[in-house]
């Protein structure tokens, strides 16, 4: 696997595995959300148009994607976990600030919103687990 940041050796001690594990997620969050943010920021105060609508998803699928793929390369040794990780801290950070109100626009897009993010987060981590390993 390409890694970003040296491999931990099995002997070495259980914090700089950790840190590593931290780093990996903590950049593929970061990277999640400022997708999620330029996508608001996109959408706030415009009227709703197809164009702006397709646009306000795409950017969140495409930045959750590239946290995905940066969080599997960033921890070689155990990619898809640390994707699952990731995925979980979505969820968390999603049940913890949703206010799901179907009823109107704003909940739905914010639903749409969350599935697109995990389809990125899959998809990137899948993406990074296949990355060739360099000589």
């Amino acid at each position: 696997m390409a890694s970003l940041l040296p491999d931990v050796p099995p002997n070495k001690p259980a914090l700089q595995s950790w840190i590593q594990t931290g780093v990996a997620i903590a950049t593929g969050c970061l990277i999640l959300m400022l997708g999620i943010v330029m996508a608001f920021g996109l959408l706030a105060g415009r009227e709703v148009t197809a164009f702006t609508l397709c646009l306000g998803i795409i950017m969140p699928l495409a930045s959750a994607t590239a946290g995905g793929y940066l969080t599997s390369l960033l921890a070689p040794a155990k990619p898809v976990q640390h994707g699952f990780g990731l995925l979980g801290l979505t969820i968390l950070l999603w049940l913890s600030s949703s206010s799901l109100s179907l009823g109107d626009l704003a909940g739905l897009l914010e639903l749409v919103l969350f599935a697109t993010s995990l389809i990125g987060i899959g998809t990137g981590t899948w993406l990074g687990h296949r990355a060739p390993a360099k000589p």
